[in-house]
Order: C-alpha cells, then structure tokens, then sequence
C-alpha cells in the first residue's frame, strides 16, 4: 500500500496554501510524477469554490478566498477520498494531516456517479429527486407531495394546491393524467415512489406547455433506463398501518446499436382505512337541524400499470418512437354509516347507510413520435396521440330509518351508476432552432379532440318496484375542440443578463349537452397567454429572477358532468355542469444567493373554484359541489435552504408563508374573506458507515383558511433506514409515526346564512413500509435522446385539483 501524507496551511484571511509531503514513491506504471486534484468547498451547502491540480511536489495555492467556513476534499482515482474538517478562515490558519490510502481493487470500469440534493431550485420550478430521499423509498407519490415545499393536499375533496393555489396539472412523464379528481388522489396514493425518479413542481410553466392549470404543473418522471445493453430494476414493497399494502416495479430496458425497446410493470395492493365523521346544523325558517353522520369505510385500492415502447433511430439525424401504455385501477368499498337527525320540528330520529362501491378505471394509449434534427442547432418534433379512458363506477345503498325508540319505520335501497368512456386525439408539432449564440427560438402548434358520454342513474326500490330517482339522472355529452399555437425566445442579452419570453394564443370550443336539459354549456373563445423570465446575475452566487404569466383553469370533465356520490339520503357530493374556467395572473420575484432560494409570489385569479356546501333548505339536503367564487388574491413568499454541517451529514430547510383574500358567494351574496397559513418541511439525511443512511423528515401546516373552509394544524415525522450492498437497497420507513397528520378536517362556518358544515376524514395514520430494490444488467452510459409525446398537456382535465 503507498501511503500519501498532505500538509494543509493556512496563511492569512485572503488565500490558502498547501503542501503536500510524500513518504515513498508515487507514480504510475512509467514511474511518472503525479498530481493530486484538491477541491475547495463552502461549508454550509457545500457549494464548490474553488479547484486546483497540485504541482508534482504536492504543493497548491488558492488565492483571494473570501472569510467563511470551508472544508478541503483530496482525491485522485486510485486512492480513497479525504476531507478536511470544516474550518473558519477568519480566524487563527489550523494545521492538517492527512493519509492517502489505496483503494482496495482497481476495476476496468469506474463509474462516476453525481449524487443530486433531495430539492434542486430552478427558475421555473423546485425539482424533487425522489430517489435521494430514504423516507420515500416504499412510499407512495401521494406521501412524496404532502412533503414537498408549497404542496398542500386535500385528500377528502380531491383537491392539490401549489403555493396557495387550486388549479394544479398533474402530468406522468409529460403526460397528464386524465382521471377524475377522487381517482386521481388514490393513484397517486398507489403509486409506489421506487419507480419514480423526480417530481418537478412547476409554478411557472413556459409558452411551450398548455395555457391550462393556473397554479402550476406537477410533473411525475418515473425512472428510465439509458445504458447501453440490457439493464432492468425490481422493486418489492410491503407495509402496515391499520391494514397491509404490498406491491412491486420491474423494469427492463435494451439498448444496441439503433434500437432501444423498453418496458415497464408495476402493481400496488392497498388495504386501507378512509372513516369519515361529518356535522352540520342549519335553520330553515322554524326548523332547526342537527345532523351527525359517523361512517367506517374500509377500502381496497389496487393500481396495475404497464408501458411498452421502442425507438428506433433511422439516421443519424432521425428517431422514430412507439409507445404503448395502459393501466387498471380498482376501487373496492364496503361502508357502513350510522346517522343521527334532531330536527326542531319533527323530533329526533335515526338511520343506518350500508354502501357497497366498486370504481374501475381502465385506460389504453398509444403514440408515434418522429425526431429530426436537421443540424446542430435546430431540429423538428411530431406527435400523434390516441387516448381512451372508461370510468365505471356503481354503487349499492341500503338505508334504513329509525324512530327516537330505535324502532324501523323505512327501508330505503337504491343504487347509483355512473358510466363513462372519454377519448382525445391530439396531434403536435414543435420546432426550434438556435439562431444565434445568443438567441433560442421555439415554436409549435397543437390540436386536440375530445368527447365523454357520462350516463349518470340513480335507482330507488319503492312500492316493491326499482323506479329512476329524475333528480340525479341524467346523460351528458360533451364535444370539446382546443387549438394552439405558441413561439417562445431565449435570448442573452450580456453575460449577467437572459430573458425568456412566449406568447400562446388558445382556442377552444366546447359543447356540453343533456338529454334531458338540451345544451347546458356552449364555450367559443380565443386568448393569448403571454409568458416572461429575467434572469440577472449579480455575482457567482447570487442572482435575480423576475418572471409573469397567465393561465386557465378549466373545469375538469367530472365537475362539468356531474356524479353523485350519498353520505346519506340528505348529504350529497355533486358536480356543478355551469362551472366557468379560471383566469389567473401570477408575478414572481426570486432571489437566489449560493443554494438559498427567496421567492415572492403575487396571484390574482378571476372565477376562482372552489368546493363549497350548499343547504337546500325545503328538502334539508346539503349539496356539496365546485363553485366559482367572484375574486381572490393570493401572496406567497417561500424559502429553501440547504446547509452541509458535515460530509455526513445534509440539511435542507422549507418554509412557505401564504396570505390570501378570497371572495366566495353564498345564496347570492359575495362575502370577503381573508386568510394566512404556514407550511415548513425540514429534512436531514445522514451517511452512516457500512453504507448506511438514516433520514429524518418533519412537516408542519398551520391552521389554514380556504373560501368558506377553514382547518387545523397538522404535522408528521418520519423515519427512513437504508442498507446498500452491491446493486441491491433495503429500506425500512416509518411514515407519521406520531400520527400528527393522518386526518383532514374541514370546517364551513357561515353564521350568517345559519349553517355549520364540518367534515372530519381519518386515514391509517401511522404506517411501517419495508422494501427492497434491485438493478441489474449492464451499465455503460449512453444517452437516451429526449422523448415526449403529443398529449403531454392533456391528460389531466379529469382533475385539475
């Protein structure tokens, strides 16, 4: 073994120099003199500062290092890393000793890896690197969001917002995904986070992408492959709360010559718990009701996924690309509710609501994509998409009623049944084209089809006969047209200065029908969405961005056609078929010094949506369904830092600060309401020795007010442990080990029109996952080509959250 020793010394506050003594010879196979690379690192984020190579005699100099912390590392290939301790150059100059050892064996191949931080900030968007995080490893993607910085979640209405927003896309490897919001949720709940390489959370999408989601775009990018050969991953997960989950990944992919077939399978099982708790008092004239409804919902979610795709390049300059991919979600429910009614007027009473709910989703797509580049500098993209989804989703209802003696006086069974097959066509091209080393310009245009047939039935047995409930039955058919073109500029203005700037003009033309009601809603408009970045920068570590854009939030297909799903007889969830779309206007100011980000948000949205009870007092049923409210204003400042304490040990603060004034409308009257909440995460990940890691995750939400609805504080700690050995992981997570944050309470106060509407969803709480990870096959580099497809924007109309 040859033994290395280097002499560190620190001289002055404006520069460090170095000397190396060499006991021995160390030299390569011509017995030549080597040089040793030496990097100087920041100590809180380990931001790199400077790099040198040292002279043959070991010695280094690094001049004009400005005061601060800062740690030393020494490599070269061959020997293993060291570091020095962090040191503060402002005070006294310490004095280091190290010891080079030899690496134990010397392979023919060497990989490079560059581990990506937990959170990278972009311009445009906070990139999640779900891979680096041990407490998501087994998890889910639903878990992953509720973590991440500016996401809140709202599992019981369906609904994700972004900094302070509702309006959210969801898209899967460029694709939106185009299920309804409920469904959207308990996807996202089983789809397993071992296949998911990143989550980009987009608060300012660019020109290029559709103008729909006024809040931003989530963006899931599962792991792809890209070796040269035949690699693959297998991934299996299992877990308990208050009942079990397991489920796996397998990947394969191969890669020769001009070919490169890949595939991809994964299944979730879910056994879970989804009880629910809802109060409400209201006044109608002399009556007053008061209604508390107490329902355990077990539930089985299974999530069955598979992808298949080949591209093959032609030429040098061209790649064709087919990709095929379907899945099947089944949602299985048994509930049993208990309800108990006091009514002023007709005394006290009682029911007892057995529901038996199945909701299947299956969906198929299928896509071809041809890449051209004509040369360096520009080339030529065309995408064609066919897509088709069926929702099928009945329900069975057995409800009995009960005097204040517990005596039955009615049995009421009916059904509920909801059919719905939605199809798109979309065709894209795209084009770009680097004019000059300064100028970038993209350009585009886009057409998209779309039809549903939502056949909604609700059936009640009544006189020893099943007769059509007219109330909730309907057919809707909607004939929706979207055309767009867009050109995007990239261009330098000097070396500190680069601004982005695109203009998206939009079409659309939509037709929603009733067999019933004739045309319901008739929608023809065009619009240009402008979209502008400045980035300065001031120094090295510190930089400007400046950036505003418009969007649209159309309603997804479920809000316009509605469903109805029953508490009870007298607590309904529907759809809202006048529903209008949400403009919204967003500036953004974001301060950059080193790894610390500063954003200031400001938000201002015209018909706004959003989720509010209604009281229809004569029958005294409560309506919860989407409406516009008439204005909101929304002002968010978040942060993100991450902090390096020691080489072992990384740190990564969140803190989101939100204000909005928000004016929904209640039986006609515009009410104002003003609102403040906070969200923080803070994650710390150690590496421990024997290739352990230890991760740590902590979030808090304040008490948060949204329109009408109001909720609490909520929190959860999780725990992460991972052992690598070789090509395999084994990861065992505790998520909410407290049991801080496995509920959702919302709260309708509006005293004024005499209604107290409050609804409390519990899930598992805490859950103890286990799971195991293998990759296999070669792992020779070599770079994919970018692959997208025509409907990246849009499959997700079924659940803009």
């Amino acid at each position: 073994m040859k033994n290395l020793y280097l002499l560190l010394l620190l001289l002055g506050s404006n520069f460090i120099f170095a000397q190396s003594t060499i006991r021995g010879q160390v030299s390569d196979a011509q017995q030549e003199p080597i040089s040793f690379a030496n990097v100087l690192l920041f100590s809180p984020d380990s931001t790199f500062v400077k790099g040198t190579i040292t002279e043959i005699d070991g010695r280094f100099l690094f001049k004009k290092i400005e005061k601060g912390s800062y740690y030393l590392k020494i490599s070269m290939l061959g020997y293993n890393d060291e570091f020095s301790p962090i040191f503060n150059i402002d005070q006294k100059p310490p004095l280091f000793e190290f010891q080079l050892e030899d690496r134990p064996s010397m392979l023919a191949e060497v990989d490079i890896v560059a581990k990506k931080p937990l959170f990278e900030q972009q311009v445009d968007r906070t990139v999640v690197n779900v891979q680096n995080s041990v407490t998501a490893s087994g998890s889910t993607a639903l878990t992953i969001l509720e973590r991440s910085p500016g996401i809140q979640v709202d599992r019981m209405n369906a609904q994700i917002s972004m900094q302070g927003k509702q309006g959210v896309i969801v898209m899967l490897n460029g694709k939106r995904m185009r299920v309804d919001a409920q469904t959207l949720i308990q996807l996202l709940e089983s789809m397993p986070s071992d296949n998911i390489e990143k989550m980009e959370l987009i608060t300012t999408p660019p020109a290029s992408y559709d103008a729909e989601g006024d809040a931003g775009i989530i963006n899931i990018q599962t792991i792809k492959k890209e070796d040269e050969g035949f690699n693959g991953n297998l991934s299996l997960n299992s877990g308990y709360g208050l009942r079990p989950k397991f489920g796996g990944t397998f990947n394969i992919n191969f890669r020769k010559g001009p070919i490169n077939l890949f595939a991809d399978l994964s299944a979730n099982n879910d056994y879970s718990i989804h009880n629910t708790r809802i109060f409400r008092r209201n006044e109608f004239e002399e009556q007053v009701t008061t209604l508390n409804i107490d329902s355990h919902r077990p539930a089985f979610t299974g999530l069955y996924n598979g992808r298949l795709g080949l591209d093959y390049e032609l030429s040098e300059k061209t790649t064709i690309g087919v990709l095929l991919s379907a899945y099947y979600r089944h949602w299985d429910l048994e509930a049993s509710t208990n309800t108990q009614l006091d009514d002023s007027v007709h005394g006290s009473s009682s029911a007892t609501l057995f529901a038996a709910e199945r909701n299947d989703w299956k969906h198929a797509m299928a896509n071809i994509n041809l890449r051209h580049r004509f040369d360096d500098d520009s080339q030529l993209s065309i995408d064609f998409d066919v897509l088709h989804y069926l929702d099928d989703n009945p329900v069975q209802y057995q409800e009995q009623f009960f005097d204040a003696q517990g005596i039955v006086t009615a049995d009421n069974p009916f059904t509920s049944v909801k059919s719905t097959p939605i199809n798109f066509q979309v065709a894209k091209i795209d084009y770009q084209k680097q004019w000059t080393d300064a100028l970038k310009l993209e350009m585009g245009v886009k057409g998209t089809l779309s039809d549903f047939t939502n056949d909604v039935q609700v059936d009640r047995f009544i006189d020893n006969e099943w007769q059509v409930d007219a109330r909730f039955t309907d057919v809707f058919r909607l004939d929706e047209k979207i055309g767009a073109a867009y050109i995007s500029a990239d261009y330098k203005w000097s070396e500190k200065l680069t601004a982005k700037a695109g203009l998206r003009y939009e079409y659309y033309d939509s037709d929603l029908k009733s067999d019933e009601q004739g045309d319901l809603v008739v929608q023809k408009f065009g619009r240009l969405f402008p979209t502008l970045f400045l980035t300065y920068q001031i120094s090295e570590n510190n930089q400007l961005q400046l950036s505003y854009n418009e969007r649209i939030t159309r309603p997804e297909f479920n809000t316009i056609a509605p469903a109805f799903f029953f508490w009870d007889s007298n607590t309904i969830l529907a759809g809202n078929p006048t529903i209008r779309p949400t403009i919204s206007r967003r500036l953004s100011l974001g301060i950059r010094h080193k790894s610390t980000m500063l954003n200031i948000q400001i938000a201002d949205d015209e018909n706004p949506i959003a989720f509010q009870p209604e009281i229809l007092a004569e029958e005294n049923i409560v309506l919860t369904k989407a409406v516009n409210m008439a204005d909101a204003q929304i002002l968010t400042i978040s942060f993100n830092t991450p902090i390096q304490f020691t080489s072992w040990w990384e740190s990564r603060y969140n803190a989101t600060l939100i204000w909005h004034r928000m004016q929904p409308i209640v039986d006609g009257q515009v009410i104002t309401r003003n609102g403040r909440y906070f969200t923080g995460n803070i994650n710390q990940n150690f590496k421990l020795p024997k290739d352990f890691n230890f991760e740590i995750n902590a979030n808090w939400n304040s008490n948060w007010r949204y329109a009408l609805a109001q909720g609490p504080m909520r929190a959860s700690i999780n725990l992460g442990v991972q052992k690598s050995f070789g090509d395999c992981k084994l990861t065992l997570n505790w998520n909410d080990i407290f049991d801080w944050g496995s509920f959702f309470d919302v709260r309708f106060d509006q005293p004024d029109f005499n209604m107290l509407y409050r609804l409390k969803y519990n899930m598992e709480g805490n859950v103890i996952r286990l799971n195991f990870t293998w990759n296999f096959g070669n792992s020779k580099l070599k770079k994919a080509a970018a692959r997208s497809t025509g409907s990246e924007e849009e499959r997700n109309r079924l659940n803009n959250n």
